[in-house]
């Protein structure tokens, strides 16, 4: 069970340092990364949730683990568990996904309302998932971003944005390539490409 939890918390990680913003629309990929800060210095979750496709990126994070169960070279870092689970589609089935999307997005919107992720946690702030405090295990640390890099246009009313992400809590930094989409006159972001190297980053990590 703790080793499902660390590869869901690998999940929950990549969103919750993907992007916050204001609850007003980003004019731009850079608009929303440039909030990112001041949101979660805020504990402004809303804003995050209205900036970040969370269900479609957790929905993806959990096909990616399928996927990287199938592959050699991957599935040997993941935990035994997940590995199995996924194997056997156990992940992404209609009874089971919809669960683990709704319980990566508390969590993620926990962190980011708690006032964890901006380094001020509030004791009093109480988590609506039911994983939330076995995911606190794991890292509940403050969350930076940096070494932005220029939107690289993708056709279709998308960009990709590449930033780093420094979890103070792990000392670790993570290179996140993020897919913003133009959305109802705003941006939000709509995915995450680079998720099999995160998957395996921090899978490498939770066996160290």
């Amino acid at each position: 069970m703790k080793a499902l939890l660390h590869s869901l918390f690998a999940l929950a990680l990549v969103l919750q340092l993907a992007l916050a913003g204001e609850v007003r629309a980003a004019s731009s990929p850079q608009a929303c990364l440039e909030g990112i800060s001041a949101a979660m210095q805020a504990g402004d979750a809303d804003g995050f949730a209205s900036l970040v496709d969370i269900d479609a990126i957790a929905a993806q994070g959990l096909e990616e683990l399928e996927k990287a169960s199938k592959d050699p070279n991957l599935a040997q870092w993941l935990p035994p568990v997940v590995s199995l689970m996924a194997s056997k589609g156990a992940l992404t089935n209609a009874t089971v996904q919809p669960f683990m999307v709704r319980e990566i997005r508390n969590f993620v919107l926990f962190g980011v309302g708690s006032g964890a992720f901006g380094g001020a946690p509030a004791t009093d702030y109480k988590s609506a998932s039911m994983l939330g405090p076995l995911f606190a295990m794991a890292s509940m640390g403050k969350k930076t971003i940096g070494q932005t890099g220029t939107p690289e246009p993708m056709g279709q009313g998308r960009a990709l944005v590449k930033f780093t992400v420094h979890d103070e809590d792990n000392g670790c930094d993570y290179p996140v390539q993020g897919v913003f989409a133009e959305e109802g006159g705003g941006w939000r972001l709509a995915a995450i490409r680079n998720f099999p190297e995160l998957i395996l980053q921090i899978s490498m990590e939770v066996q160290d």
